[in-house]
């Protein structure tokens, strides 16, 4: 292991020596085009809007395009903070030289002509490397644990895991916090958290008016979103199902289960609710669920996508959490209540548990398990309770 950080640690040294130059901060300087790249997931995209947000507050004349996967556009769209959303796969690094040449030259060719301002909010080495050939005039990243990944940027700020001694302090922030540092570690200031955005046209809104409506959805409604696509963060189906039923015979409401189309034999779990009630597996677009989640009073569900998309909304709910980290990606300051186990080896991060034979494949996650359904019963009674109280 020593032998392996020294080896990374030359390369850096390497690296830094051909990588841009550390700038002091710009806190007067006004950028006319800026370039914000994140990859991945509907809900780390998304939090990346509350940076998008900062930005527009702060230079509201400039331009500000996002870089992120094909799949992810469409939880920008219609965002008020974003000129332009360009749909592009993350860039890699690869044993080929010519695929080398190719993503290389890609990059150039995002960054032509030239950004003033460019955020890669991302710390996989693979783009810190691509990052120095993005053409910009000021270029923020992280470096991990401080030792020199940031040789691709002009200003960068701290990240850090394992077993640095900051790790902890750096897992008690929302990742929304991390995201906007690096805008810190940029003006060489503090500013207030931005949070996330997420909007819905005019049109959106009024399909899903029309939707509830010939679904009999009328009065409160919660939203069940059980689903996601880490098997370790799935919380028992029949757990949500026994949940949506309590929540129905109790406070009266209109429920809808969201899931996607390979999750449509789950309706089995949730056979003659009562009252008003609406099971979608993929009958509805991920917009047209993004849109009904805004017309929602509650959520319930897993770390997923559509729990972001509550917390942009500012909708209240139940969140489920297993080996993520709920103070890093959880809502609790948006109004959500979240819901962990004990085990001490969480958050682990992992996709797969090792105390599973199968790594959780077929099997729910120990941390997941002892989360019992009365908990989020009671959680839930809890904030439909109240809501009914203000009301």
């Amino acid at each position: 292991m020593n032998l392996r950080r020294c080896a990374s640690s030359a390369v850096l040294k390497a690296l830094g020596l051909v990588g841009r130059r550390r700038l002091p901060p710009q806190p007067d300087f006004r950028p006319t085009r800026i370039a914000v790249m994140r990859f991945g997931g509907f809900g780390d995209v998304l939090a990346v809007t509350g940076l998008t947000r900062a930005l527009r507050e702060d230079y509201p004349d400039a331009e500000i395009d996002f870089y992120t996967d094909p799949p992810s556009t469409i939880v920008l769209e219609n965002n008020p903070d974003i000129d332009r959303v360009i749909a592009a796969s993350k860039p890699r690094l690869s044993a080929s030289p010519a695929t080398i040449w190719r993503n290389v030259a890609l990059v150039q060719r995002w960054s032509k002509p030239p950004y003033d301002l460019a955020i890669v909010a991302h710390h996989e080495f693979d783009l810190l490397v691509l990052s120095l050939f993005f053409r910009a005039r000021f270029v923020v990243g992280y470096d991990i644990n401080e030792r020199g990944f940031d040789f691709a940027f002009t200003h960068s700020s701290g990240t850090f895991t394992g077993a640095h001694p900051r790790t902890p302090e750096h897992l008690s922030s929302h990742f929304t916090v991390h995201i906007q540092r690096l805008l810190h570690a940029f003006q060489g200031r503090e500013r207030d958290i931005a949070e996330p955005r997420i909007a819905v046209s005019d049109a959106e809104s009024a399909k899903a008016d029309a939707f509830l409506a010939d679904h009999g959805l009328g009065g409160e409604l919660l939203v069940v979103a059980p689903g996601g696509s880490t098997p370790t963060k799935l919380w028992p189906m029949e757990r949500f199902a026994a949940v949506t039923r309590k929540a129905i015979e109790r406070h009266g409401v209109s429920a809808m289960v969201m899931l996607g189309p390979s999750e449509a034999d789950a309706k089995r779990y949730f056979m003659d609710m009562p009252g008003r009630f609406h099971f979608d597996a993929g009958g509805n677009s991920f917009r047209e669920n993004i849109a009904l989640v805004g017309k929602a009073d509650a959520v319930v569900g897993n770390d997923t996508g559509l729990m972001h998309a509550a917390a942009a909304f500012g909708v209240p709910g139940v969140a489920v959490f297993g080996p993520t980290s709920a103070s890093v990606f959880g809502y609790g300051h948006r109004g959500h209540r979240i819901l962990t186990g004990a085990l001490p080896c969480i958050p682990c991060d992992a996709p797969f548990c090792k105390l599973l034979a199968d790594g959780g494949i077929s099997e729910t996650a120990p941390c997941m398990d002892e989360i019992s359904a009365e908990r989020v019963v009671a959680e839930l009674d809890s904030l439909l309770g109240r809501r009914e109280g203000a009301a």
